[in-house]
């Protein structure tokens, strides 16, 4: 299966996820690091499933880097 995570519209990494042993379900976690004292916020999160990848892309646009790095088969440096 193929994940990705986007910033403002740009992916800024990718899964393609192979194992047929990998969990499918889970839980999401977002994460703070230490630091200073601070106030995070999170706004228009999203999480779909899909019954196959077929109906994902009929539904989601690749990004084109995304979608460049499946056409030639290897993940980006």
């Amino acid at each position: 299966s193929l994940c990705w995570h986007e910033i403002d519209g740009v992916p800024v990494t990718a899964i393609d996820e192979r194992r047929t042993n990998a969990p499918r379900r889970g839980v999401l976690a977002l994460q703070l690091h230490a630091g200073a004292p601070m106030t995070v916020s999170f706004r228009e999160l999203r999480l779909q499933e899909f019954p196959d990848l077929a109906a994902m892309q009929r539904a989601v646009p690749v990004p084109r880097a995304i979608a460049a790095w499946l056409a030639v088969g290897e993940r980006p440096v």
